[in-house]
């Protein structure tokens, strides 16, 4: 009777309990990040055991985990950031060498990227929360940053309104951050992205210096603005209380749901300020013989108060705890024979191990074992995966491209199967690449760019940890050198387009020359794709990767140069004469024909649509000697009937030559149903400028929602029906009485379209659609729709036959395929008159239309497009691009009326030339030549002319350094040098 009552009993309670258990098990862990501050690994005493701190409580975070000795982030601190919180290199980002203070850009994460914050948040419920050091760059609101030396004061800057990019941007719900850590201005908190310092009542200019203060002696190495109160030596005490609260109040709150806590420490980056006693009474500042160890002291303490808030809570079991560094450690001191980065060579900054080999630990108790190492390659670019991995969720499409999960890896040393076995590096400085490394295993490749910078290098860690023997003249070596150095330029900021096919997400199948026509869209929409295998075209930093590629090859420094002003013999005046490769489409290509729905279409617009093929596979379309299936369909996607012919003459035909007037009655049963660019369209809007497309595309979603459906409507057709029914720039050409499906339909300012065929304009001369190719030119004349296309050289991109005038010298620039558009070359739109002369000179009606301030123009002065430039005169920033619609009316109209930004207004910044353009040499952004950055602080940005960068986030660091007494005008910052046109 017994027996069975204790067997009942035992159900009843296994019932209960195993369920219990169950639940806990399916609740997804803790997670809690803490981000040292330039540490190295020989801070710690665990790692080289030459670490001359006592510290106890990281000590014993690494027995009761798992230690990585050959953990890597960057050398520098902000690109690491960016490297741990999106899962990729530091150049996927918006610049290549990330993004740091706040300023007049966004943040360093491009809008395609999500944050290891944000997925958490959104996909797995977590409560995400970051304190402390933020610097991955933000804009002030409300129009980015007017004025740095009053950061906080300035009536330019709204402070009620939260930071634009700032941490509640990217996945965290909460937050506490200084915006530069403790070492620049502003000297303040936001707490959720708003400013904590009240700016009427709270504001202290901080000069530079010492401070005694209640906690010990604060530092400021920079001037600039800041709270009343800042304490440079509180600073990570104030994380530890606001990380405490946090994880009070989520156990109180949200104790159903896992939290995810990044907390970004001072310690121990300049300047070293160490308070006097730690918030427990223990002595901090003087208990060693430099401040800089004494906040490794500091630092050691804070680990231990985030680990035992842990484990009081009682859910060490249900946390993991992740320890790292953003960054190798400091110099070598050898007053006191402290080495932070212990036996490797070099330090924060350097491409050698010193510089980014950091600390990693993981703890997570009773799921990973205790006191073990782990030697396997790992980067804090894989730490994204490596969680998304351990909670069972997806990485998204689009994020964390570098990065490779080592959650196996973490539980059992011989669990290496999936690992990484390559890692590259690079180091930036004077604005351009300098170095890079790339790991194969134990073998380290070293290349350099910068002139100076030395002879590459190849070390075996195995047996070299310290990198002393330089092993690239062993001829042993010479096809893993070649085998290295490929693999770095493939996951480097500048890789070479690749050859052969490209499979898109959608199964369509394309090669680079995709990417040559409607270049700016098709990369913006296939952005990874674009950047990845065919950067020559898509890549964001061309002027570097050119820099470098020349540095690199002899052959590519010939290329180059040749490609500037290329020989008259050398012109491609005539159609290629062969037919396209497989699966390669031709960029060329348009329907030719009478039928206006059908006329003009690219390949790209078909898409893969069999029954454009069907339809335009008919002799009538037939344009440049092809047929569409010959042109755009070969790759199977569309349907091929034949092989593509040879082209019987290698003389471009005339758009309408031949084309039999009556339309084939499969026509009118067909319903095109591609995107296509409306280029004739356009809106009237406020001060009766007509403004197409192209406008959009400084910002086509945020354009097409704000401005799409509020009655902008001509030709019978609204914003949205004309330009963003695909996304921005184009509509869909059916007859539908819906939106296309890839287009959103839940958004309640979007009503349903009816989009009618009929409704495209005819190509009357007023309004000739301009990608359509019209006829030769005949006697002489210069086709006035045509524009150079965007190749590599802007300078030579957008520019009209009337910009080109007589000059030969543009005629023979431009003849080259690069600068190809509208299926014409530069010498068969304009200079088909004898190279570069017309029947009548070039026709002044731009210039003597111009408001009378504007600037003369030497013909000798070259116009390059003001790419930085904006006005804010819709809902969305619109640039200079946007004029090329009518560039007469709209500098007429708005060029004087006041819209100025960084110092200029409209017609400064893109009308000098005559429409989309300005003056570079004589106006106010000419560079200074003999300018150079003073000495500085920091050695990285010392010495650098106004030519050694160009982007303006370098403008921003730069104007932090002093300038030296020997500067040719010591009296100038960089920004009035060299940034004038980009930095406020």
């Amino acid at each position: 009777m017994l027996r069975p009552l204790f067997s009942l009993w035992t159900s009843i309670l296994c019932v209960l309990f195993c369920r219990t258990a169950e639940s806990k098990e399916k609740k997804r862990p803790n997670i809690l990040i803490i981000l040292a501050d330039d540490v190295g690994t020989g801070d710690l005493p665990r790692y080289w055991n030459s670490g001359l701190v006592h510290m106890p409580n990281i000590n014993g975070l690494s027995e009761k985990g798992v230690l990585f000795t050959d953990a890597h982030g960057t050398p520098l601190c902000a690109p690491s950031r960016y490297m741990l919180l999106s899962g990729n290199y530091q150049h996927r980002g918006r610049h290549y060498n990330g993004r740091w203070n706040i300023g007049y850009q966004h943040n360093q994460f491009q809008s395609h990227q999500k944050s290891i914050a944000e997925v958490l948040r959104d996909k797995a419920g977590y409560h995400t929360a970051m304190f402390g050091k933020w610097h991955l760059g933000a804009k002030v609101p409300p129009d980015g940053l007017q004025n740095k030396t009053h950061f906080l004061t300035s009536n330019l800057h709204n402070w009620t309104l939260p930071l634009i990019d700032g941490p509640q941007d990217i996945g965290f719900s909460k937050s506490y951050v200084t915006t530069g850590g403790i070492q620049e201005a502003p000297y303040s908190f936001f707490r959720n992205g708003l400013l904590t310092t009240n700016i009427t009542s709270r504001v202290s200019y901080w000069e530079e210096g010492k401070y005694r203060m209640p906690s010990g002696d604060s530092i400021i190495r920079k001037s600039g603005e800041g709270d009343i109160g800042w304490d440079s030596t509180v600073y990570n005490q104030i994380l530890v209380n606001e990380t405490s609260q946090f994880i009070n109040d989520h156990l109180e709150d949200r104790s159903e749901d896992p939290f995810f806590a990044y907390v970004a420490l001072g310690s121990v980056h300049y300047p070293h300020s160490p308070p006097t006693k730690y918030s427990d009474g223990s002595p901090i500042a003087g208990e060693y013989p430099t401040a800089h160890m004494d906040l490794l002291l500091e630092l050691d303490k804070v680990v231990g108060s985030l680990v035992s808030l842990v484990e009081r809570k009682g859910i060490s079991n249900e946390t993991i705890i992740i320890f790292s560094s953003d960054n190798g450690g400091l110099k070598w001191d050898s007053n006191f024979f402290h080495h932070s980065s212990g036996p490797l060579r070099g330090s924060k900054g350097q491409i050698y191990e010193g510089g980014h080999r950091v600390p990693l630990i993981i703890r997570y108790d009773g799921v990973y074992p205790t006191n073990e190492k782990r030697s396997n390659l790992v980067g804090l670019n894989d730490i994204f995966s490596t969680i998304c991995d351990i909670i069972g969720i997806d990485v998204p499409d689009g994020s964390a491209q570098d990065s490779v999960s080592f959650a196996h890896y973490i539980r059992a040393s011989n669990n290496t199967s999936g690992l990484r076995s390559t890692l590259s590096n690079w180091d930036y400085s004077k604005g351009t690449l300098q170095s890079e490394a790339v790991r194969f295993g134990h073998l380290k490749l070293i290349r350099h760019f910068g002139a100076g910078t030395g002879t590459d290098e190849l070390y075996d860690l195995a047996s070299d940890l310290s990198e002393t023997k330089n092993l690239i003249d062993n001829v042993d070596y010479a096809d893993i050198i070649s085998e290295m150095a490929s693999k770095a330029k493939e996951v480097g900021p500048c890789p070479d387009n690749v050859k052969g096919p490209i499979v898109f997400s959608t199964g369509r199948e394309v090669t680079c020359g995709y990417f040559r026509t409607n270049t700016i869209k098709r990369c913006a929409r296939w952005r990874i794709e674009g950047e990845l295998y065919c950067n020559r075209i898509c890549g964001r930093f061309k002027k570097m990767c050119k820099n470098i590629r020349a540095s690199t090859s002899n052959n590519e420094i010939e290329q180059e140069a040749s490609a500037v002003i290329p020989t008259l013999s050398s012109h491609p005046s005539r159609v290629p004469t062969t037919a396209p490769t497989v699966c390669e489409d031709d960029d060329n290509w348009m329907s030719g024909g009478t039928v206006p729905v059908l006329s003009g279409l690219s390949c790209d617009a078909l898409g893969e649509n069999e029954s454009y093929c069907a339809v335009l596979d008919d002799p009538q379309f037939s344009n440049f000697s092809k047929s569409v299936s010959q042109a755009c369909c070969i790759c199977g996607g569309s349907k091929l009937l034949s092989p593509s012919p040879s082209i019987a003459s290698s003389d471009r035909p005339s758009a309408s030559s031949a084309l039999p007037t009556s339309q084939p009655s499969q026509i009118a049963s067909q319903s095109p149903s591609a995107c296509v660019d409306e280029p004739d369209w356009r809106f009237v809007q406020g001060t009766n400028v007509a403004l197409g497309c192209s406008a959009f595309d400084a910002a086509p979603s945020l354009f097409c929602k704000q401005v799409g459906d509020i009655g902008f409507i001509s030709n019978g057709k609204s914003v949205y029906e004309a330009c963003c029914a695909c996304g921005g720039g184009q509509h869909v050409e059916a007859a539908s009485s819906q939106r296309p499906s890839q287009v959103p339909t839940s958004s309640s300012s979007a009503p349903s379209l009816s989009i009618q065929p009929s409704f495209r304009p005819s190509a009357s001369p007023s309004s000739k659609p301009s990608n359509i190719p019209s006829n030769e030119p005949t006697e002489c004349a210069d086709d006035p729709d045509w524009k150079s296309g965007n190749g590599s050289n802007t300078i030579f991109s957008g520019l009209s036959c009337e910009t080109i005038g007589d000059s030969t010298f543009w005629c023979e620039a431009l003849d080259r395929e690069e600068y190809k558009n509208f299926g014409k070359l530069v010498s068969q739109a304009c200079c088909t008159c004898g190279g570069s002369k017309f029947s009548s000179s070039s026709p002044s009606s731009i210039m003597s239309d111009m408001p009378s301030s504007q600037p003369s123009v030497s013909p000798s002065i070259v116009c390059v497009n003001e790419e930085n430039w904006y006005f804010n005169l819709l809902p969305v920033p619109l640039g200079c691009f946007a004029i090329e619609t009518d560039p007469v009316q709209f500098c007429q109209t708005i060029g004087d009326k006041g819209t100025t930004y960084c110092g200029k207004n409209i017609y400064e910044a893109c009308c000098s030339c005559g429409g989309g353009q300005h003056v570079e040499p004589g106006s106010i952004c000419k560079d200074d030549s003999t300018w150079r950055s003073g000495g500085g602080d920091d050695p990285l940005y010392s010495d650098i002319k106004c030519s050694d960068f160009s982007d303006p986030n370098v403008c921003l660091i730069l104007e932090d350094c002093p300038s030296s007494a020997t500067d040719t005008e010591p009296s100038k910052a960089v920004g009035d040098a060299c940034c004038l046109c980009r930095s406020p």
